[in-house]
């Protein structure tokens, strides 16, 4: 992260960071569940377990930022 930004963020940055990585990571498996969907097909349990686990990260992280 450039210095810059880091020094704007101040401690939230590392929780910010985190909370882009997750945003990342629940692409696939809400791509998998809207392919699904619209093929008028269930999601796999799987993909909607990995959504629901990364959501919940993602409340957490939220809840450290005061919101």
């Amino acid at each position: 992260m450039d210095n810059l930004i880091a020094n704007q963020l101040g401690s939230q940055g590392p929780v910010l960071a985190e909370l882009t990585t997750l945003d990342l990571r629940r692409i696939r498996p809400l791509a998998a569940i809207v392919a699904a969907q619209a093929a008028g097909q269930a999601a796999h349990p799987l993909d909607v377990a990995a959504l629901a686990a990364l959501e919940d990260q993602a409340c957490q992280l939220r809840a450290r930022l005061g919101g």
